[in-house]
């Protein structure tokens, strides 16, 4: 049990915590009283509570931490003290410890609903997306109008592609408090998600008539405008974005895409962005919506070769969740890819296809490899993020042995090299791709005009093309 005060020094220790929300000088004052309220009952958990909390308002965690620890070791029976370190050990990033603190204030306090939320908040942390969930739905049973729970279950759950009940709690957190803006952005996500990109806008632009500065927004509600079509708004929002953001690379480049600039690739950031974004929903994405099949087709084209030539070394550029990968994967003696995205390496690694998976970008992955090493380089909608590919054909010529095969896809455009569409994706000329291949001994030896994917239901030209290294 924990020891009592004597009734002075409970008065005094009342009178310190309130000062503790005072000014600068009024805590300062506070904090010393505690100080020697500790050294006078070093037994009081109150007292050790109490110095934790003016600690950690003066931004000293690991003060904060030790002093509650002493508070918990002479007072393992209150909830309110294990929530506390739990929070404490959250700031100091131990996502790993404080959930046992959770879970204890949880066992002594079941109908603690702050607890159940915290718990959710360092489980997502960790990783452990599953019970994040049911810790904010816990939360939520004992206080449905948890605005930060309903906001943040939302969030977890349109992650998981769960859009319809993302969508009602973003709608039941926007009833509770209609003038924050967070959820009206959460709530465009899921819409934009759901191609409902008209009502995705109208969400963006009711965070942002709240919050004008929001910076997610503004770029959520720039990119919905550009995949509309409705260019010249999203340019407006684009610039808007980097008046808040000057630094953001990814509005730059929109914004260069929207005015037809001349840029030689898409920053990695963008990539990055694209694909980790789209990593839950890829394969479906590209299948069912855009009406992808370039691997498909690239391994139709490549068959006939490579039933002649037997098990190859392959390398497989943008290698995404590994659709290429598992056409060749018959013929692959040996099985390498990159991709930009995190999210997407993790997905290729897990399906077990590939023997290499690297995060890297197109360039430094082949220069990885040695001279005349592999037979087999693809790269099926890729070249969309890359305009010059001049180093990559370079890179390419070096490391395919003489006869080698270098597959890959282009969307099509007539004049010039290449070309930055407002769309953010580049597309080549057939004239330019015949120059690179005989810049670098590099043999056309099949293409394709094909649909490369679909834009708003719109079939978008392309070029498959297979090139072989000349001898």
């Amino acid at each position: 049990m924990a020891a009592a005060l004597p009734p002075a020094a409970a008065q005094a220790l009342r009178q310190a915590v309130q000062a503790l929300r005072g000014d600068a000088a009024a805590a300062a004052r506070a904090d010393a009283v505690l100080q020697s309220l500790a050294s006078q009952f070093p037994q009081s958990a109150e007292v050790h509570y109490a110095t934790g909390m003016s600690a950690a308002i003066r931004g000293d965690t690991a003060g904060a931490l030790a002093a509650m620890q002493r508070a918990l070791e002479r007072d393992r029976g209150n909830a309110a003290i294990h929530f506390q370190m739990g929070m404490l050990l959250d700031q100091a990033g131990r996502f790993d410890e404080s959930p046992k603190r959770y879970r204890d204030a949880l066992r002594l306090n079941p109908r603690f609903p702050e607890a159940h939320y915290n718990l959710g908040l360092a489980l997502s942390q960790g990783g452990d997306t599953d019970g994040a969930i049911r810790s904010y739905r816990q939360a939520l049973a004992q206080r449905p109008t948890f605005l930060e729970a309903l906001n943040n279950l939302g969030n977890l759950l349109q992650a998981q592609g769960k859009n319809d009940e993302a969508i009602r709690l973003f709608r039941e957190a926007i009833r509770i408090r209609p003038d924050f803006a967070v959820p009206y952005n959460n709530l465009g996500n899921s819409l934009a998600r759901m191609n409902q990109r008209d009502e995705a806008v109208r969400a963006f632009e009711q965070a942002l008539a709240l919050a004008p500065r929001f910076a997610e927004a503004l770029q959520n509600l720039a990119e919905n405008l550009q995949a509309l079509g409705r260019h010249d708004e999203a340019a407006q929002r684009f610039e808007a974005l980097l008046a808040v953001h000057p630094e953001n690379e990814n509005a730059r480049f929109a914004l260069a895409a929207l005015r037809q600039e001349r840029v030689a690739a898409a920053p990695d950031t963008f990539v990055r962005k694209v694909f980790d974004d789209l990593a839950p929903r890829f394969e479906s994405h590209l299948v069912e919506t855009l009406g992808y099949r370039i691997p498909q087709e690239l391994l139709a084209l490549l068959k006939p070769w490579l039933d002649a030539r037997g098990k190859v070394d392959v390398l497989d550029l943008g290698a995404g969740t590994g659709l290429f990968g598992r056409e060749i994967k018959r013929w692959a003696k040996s099985l390498a890819g990159c991709d930009l995205a995190g999210a997407m390496v993790e997905r290729c690694r897990a399906s077990g296809i590939y023997d290499r998976v690297e995060q890297l970008e197109l360039t430094p992955f082949l220069a990885s490899f040695g001279d005349g090493s592999a037979d087999v380089v693809a790269a099926t909608d890729v070249f969309v993020y890359v305009g010059d590919l001049s180093r990559i054909f370079a890179e390419v010529a070096r490391v395919l042995r003489p006869g080698g095969r270098f597959g890959f896809s282009v969307e099509i455009v007539d004049t010039g090299d290449f070309t930055l569409r407002a769309t953010g994706r580049f597309a080549q000329s057939k004239a330019y791709i015949e120059k690179l291949g005989a810049e670098h001994g590099l043999t056309l030896t099949v293409a394709v005009d094909t649909p490369i994917r679909k834009e708003a239901g719109t079939p978008i030209p392309g070029w498959l093309v297979v090139l072989e290294k000349r001898a």
